[in-house]
């Protein structure tokens, strides 16, 4: 990273992998993930529909993966969704879904589960606007800003920046209303991995930048040196 940071992040013994693949043909990113994936462990593409899937799937077969296999998150009961998230080692979301239909999709009983999976030591992999979701906090295409999934305690993820100042100036309009908020820009090809005790990575050819909102540059133990 471009600044040191304490990031804070729920704790577990899995992989939160967050990416932005655009300038990663050679699917670098997604084998780097499947680097973290334990023996004989499961793979779940959650989609929103029962024809999506089909291509990433193969992707990741082809990279290595066991043969995965879709939960419609959307109509599938809970009971369902638990049981076949219980076991998986990798856990995918569709990076072509909607950021705001698949987070209405994960509040509630998938999002439990996929936090006890992540729990137990399996990577949860994200791409684009989905990864955003992770967030305490995420911009929607049209810039409204929503509550995330919270996995990283007061961060705003930016995919597809990477410049410092262009990070600065995407997140100013967060800053006002989330003065606390650490906002962090994934560039294209690159994507930010958080481990089991507190490891953090970075993957790709360029570094993910970090700028602070007010709220947290007033604190001390938030300055860089």
């Amino acid at each position: 990273m471009t600044e040191p940071v304490a990031l804070e992040w729920i704790s577990g013994d899995g992989w939160l992998v967050l990416a932005e693949p655009d300038d990663d043909p050679s699917g670098a990113l997604r084998a780097s993930a499947l680097h973290k994936l334990g023996v004989n462990r499961g793979f779940a593409f959650l989609g929103l529909n029962e024809t999506t899937g089909d291509a990433e799937m193969a992707d990741m077969e082809d990279l290595g993966a066991p043969t995965g296999y879709l939960i419609n998150v959307v109509t599938e009961d809970d009971d369902t969704i638990i049981s076949n998230l219980r076991d998986v080692g990798l856990i995918m979301l569709d990076p072509s879904a909607d950021p705001r239909r698949m987070l209405d999709a994960l509040i509630g009983a998938t999002s439990l589960a996929m936090r006890d999976a992540y729990l137990r030591g399996a990577v949860i992999y994200a791409e684009g606007l989905c990864a955003s979701l992770f967030g305490a906090c995420w911009r929607s295409a049209g810039g409204g800003l929503h509550e995330g999934l919270g996995w990283i305690t007061d961060a705003q993820l930016l995919f597809g920046i990477g410049d410092q100042a262009a990070l600065r100036a995407a997140a100013r309009p967060t800053f006002e209303t989330r003065p606390r908020t650490v906002a962090l820009g994934v560039p294209s090809g690159s994507a930010l991995a958080l481990g089991p005790s507190g490891q953090i990575e970075v993957w790709g050819p360029r570094p993910i930048s970090v700028t602070l909102g007010p709220g947290k540059i007033s604190n001390p133990a938030n300055r860089s040196n």
